[in-house]
């Protein structure tokens, strides 16, 4: 998954990122969606973001 934004992502204590927007129990579903899919089938997930193009991932 790659994901633009015009500034670097907040994260949590476990290093996940956390959305911006106001309602935010309505946002970050998707990645919610996929980190359970990984787990559930055994695979890892790696989060970045890079400042040059301002892309996380």
């Amino acid at each position: 998954m790659t994901n633009s934004c015009d500034q670097e992502p907040l994260k949590d204590s476990a290093d996940d990122f956390l959305t911006r927007k106001l309602n935010r129990e309505r946002h970050g579903v998707g990645q919610k969606s996929i980190k359970r899919a990984v787990e559930k089938y055994g695979g890892n997930i790696e989060q970045q973001y890079d400042k040059e193009t301002c892309l996380y991932r």
